[in-house]
Formats: C-alpha cells, structure tokens, sequence
C-alpha cells in the first residue's frame, strides 16, 4: 500500500501536478474583425439573387449563356445554377460529363460571385469536391464562403466558421 501511494504521488508530481499552470496568454482581439462577419461596405453592393430560369428553355438559356459569356453576373448566376441541376441529374453515372458540368458551373459561378452576388460565392463553395480530403479544395472553398459571409450571407458566415482561422 505504501509502495503504491509513493507512485501515485510521484505519478502527479512528474505529470505536473501541484505546481501551477502558466496562465494562458490570449490573443488580443482589440480592434479585430471577424473574417466570418459580414462586410458592410462591401455587403451594400450586393446584388440581389437572381431568378433562375427553366433550364431545358431552348430560347433563354442560349441568351442567358452568351450574356453570361460577355461577363454579366446575374445570367452567369442563371446558367451556373443550371449547371448545378445538371451535375446533381448525373450524379456518379457520367464522371466526365459530371466532371465539365462541375467546371463550366464553377465558373458561371466566379462570374456571379466576383460580380457581387452572395448567393453565387455560395453556391460556388458547393462545387467543389473532395474538400474533406484535398486542402485546396478546402481552401478554394473557404474563399468563396467568406465571400459570401462578407456580401452578407448568413449561411456563408456560419460555414465560414468551419474554415478556421
């Protein structure tokens, strides 16, 4: 009994027990902002989302796709959104077909979040594969997140969290 009381003893003091812990030293958030925050400047530019067409419509989505093409936001939005039906109607059947759809609507997507629509950022993010196993992917996501947190997306700043710091 002895014996072990002694190792006991010596168990917790070799573990660090009875002396006291160094405080810990937190970082100062004086005048610090939140990555995961909305922007205020840059969520007053935001623009609203736009509404998405029937994407089997043989006369807008052509026009939809050439507006795209020339650099408007809200039709890329349009077209990326038709892109996103596309590559969930795939599914795993056609990697390669799923593999463009994924492409041309992430960048359908660049067009529509850089031009301001939160929604497109998000979107965007949702795109891109393998992000629990590619660290770039990850990352590629996490921009577009916070992106979407700053122009104002509540859902982008609560996914921004997951991103870490």
């Amino acid at each position: 009994m002895k014996y072990q009381l002694f190792v006991l003893v010596m168990s917790v003091v070799a573990c660090g027990g009875g002396t006291p812990e160094p405080a810990a030293v937190e970082p100062s958030t004086e005048g610090a902002v939140s990555k995961c925050e909305p922007k205020p400047a840059l969520a007053a530019t935001a623009k609203a989302t736009p509404k998405v067409l029937v994407c089997d419509d043989k006369e807008k989505l052509p026009a939809a796709t050439d507006a795209c093409n020339g650099g408007d936001p809200a039709q890329c939005y349009v077209v990326g959104s038709c892109f996103a039906m596309q590559i969930l109607m795939i599914g795993d059947k056609d990697p390669v077909q799923r593999a463009k759809a994924i492409e041309m609507g992430k960048k359908a997507m660049r067009v529509a979040c850089d031009g301001g629509i939160a929604d497109g950022c998000y979107s965007r993010a949702g795109m891109i594969e393998n992000q629990t196993t590619n660290r770039r992917a990850r990352e590629e996501a996490c921009e577009d997140v916070i992106r979407a947190c700053h122009l104002g997306k509540q859902a982008g700043c609560m996914s921004c969290l997951a991103c870490g710091s």
